[in-house]
């Protein structure tokens, strides 16, 4: 933001520059200085989600990722780069998420691309006891909005499930699509992931946590809370 001598002296120097025009011109310089000024925002813009879509390749190649499913996925960076810059975000979400389904990449192999410092992470649970209990596409896909579940810290995950879904409009991660979000980011490092988008039994969702040995995927109590855990969510439009 500018300070108010900063707003004072640039007024000066337009009003210096149009003194002399006649209102249109007047009328026609400023337009086109916002239109303009619209168009480097929006360029701007436009290379940070270029780039976040980039670098979110980058890590899974690093990472291990099959040439294949980073073929899939980077075949969808035009639809993902015009969805994003339509969408507004808050501070500390992010754009978007790149996902990818068990039946292409096992929970194992993900949660192995999980890092803290060297430590890989580790799978705890049978993957044959997880379900969905929301809808998501079957082949590598995106998720838009990301919010890391800071917002629902000290929540169990029914509090937050319903919260998630009725109050925001929002949907819960799933177990893959939380593993995305650990693979990207560092939220690990600040609190545990409930993947409130998934069950692996009655009355327990899969987690993420770090322990000292690196991070995990095991169970969390759907009807526990605690200050250290939060339910994760993206938009739930397609």
């Amino acid at each position: 933001m500018l300070h108010k001598t900063q707003k004072e002296a640039l007024i000066f120097k337009v009003v210096e520059f149009v003194k002399d025009l006649t209102e249109q011109e007047i009328y026609e310089v400023l337009s086109g200085a916002r239109d303009k000024l619209v168009e480097i925002r929006n360029q701007a813009r436009e290379k940070k989600l270029v780039d976040l879509f980039a670098s979110q390749i980058t890590t899974l190649s690093e990472r291990g990722c099959p040439k294949a499913i980073l073929s899939v996925l980077q075949g969808q960076m035009g639809p993902v780069i015009a969805r994003a810059k339509q969408m507004t975000f808050k501070e500390g979400r992010i754009p978007f998420l790149p996902v990818i389904p068990a039946l292409f990449l096992s929970i194992y192999t993900q949660m192995e691309m999980v890092k803290n410092k060297t430590k890989s992470g580790r799978n705890l649970l049978d993957p044959t006891d997880l379900t969905n209990v929301v809808q998501t596409p079957k082949k590598p896909y995106f998720i838009f909005d990301v919010e890391d579940g800071t917002e629902m810290r000290g929540r169990s995950i029914a509090d937050a499930e319903d919260l998630i879904s009725k109050q925001r409009n929002r949907r819960c991660l799933t177990d893959v699509e939380s593993i995305s979000l650990c693979i990207h980011t560092d939220v690990l490092n600040r609190h545990n992931v409930d993947c409130s988008g998934s069950l692996c039994g009655p009355d327990y969702a899969p987690g993420l946590f770090l322990d000292e040995d690196g991070s995990r995927l095991g169970r969390s109590s759907f009807y526990a809370y605690s200050d250290g855990w939060g339910s994760a969510s993206c938009s739930r439009k397609k």
